[in-house]
């Protein structure tokens, strides 16, 4: 194959003008994809920035709650604590009582509405109120009662009211 030659009739300076055309074209088009490239970053940046600073501002506030909840916790535990004892003076020291309770209701007859169940300061005996349509239900629950394990049973109070008898019970 036999090459053909060419004749040039443009002048070397336009041949060079349009490589340096070409060229701006290029790096026009490199500076958009760099100035793209660089606010793209700047944007991740700043989003990143201000987490940042929503998280640091939330750590914070969950810090000055756990120390308010750390405060808290030691009373609840002393409180806990204390429950605890006081739970197991209590069952120790008053079993007896509760059953003695869970008796006394047991012997009341359906007709004797009780009313409030109490212990004395002494701690010797029990002490029920309450109120009934007759006095023979009265009479049967002293005697129920007399009949059981307890030492004594008294009358304390006795009157009546606009619904019945209403008394009061000293039970030892």
């Amino acid at each position: 194959m036999v090459q053909k030659k060419r004749i040039n009739l443009l002048p070397k300076d336009v041949e060079y003008s349009e490589k340096l055309r070409f060229l701006k074209k290029t790096s026009f088009l490199v500076l958009g994809v760099y100035l793209f490239l660089l606010f793209a970053l700047l944007g991740v940046t700043f989003y990143f920035f201000q987490t940042e600073s929503k998280l640091a501002s939330m750590n914070e506030s969950l810090k000055q709650e756990v120390d308010q909840y750390r405060n808290k916790e030691g009373l609840l535990l002393t409180i806990a604590d204390r429950v605890g004892l006081s739970k197991s003076i209590y069952g120790l020291s008053n079993t007896g009582s509760i059953e003695m309770v869970n008796d006394i209701m047991s012997l009341f007859p359906s007709g004797v509405e009780v009313a409030s169940v109490g212990s004395k300061q002494s701690g010797s005996g029990i002490v029920v109120a309450g109120r009934t349509s007759s006095s023979t239900a009265l009479k049967e629950t002293l005697d129920r009662i007399k009949g059981k394990q307890f030492n004594e049973a008294w009358l304390q109070n006795f009157s009546l009211g606009e619904e019945g008898y209403n008394f009061s019970l000293d039970i030892r």
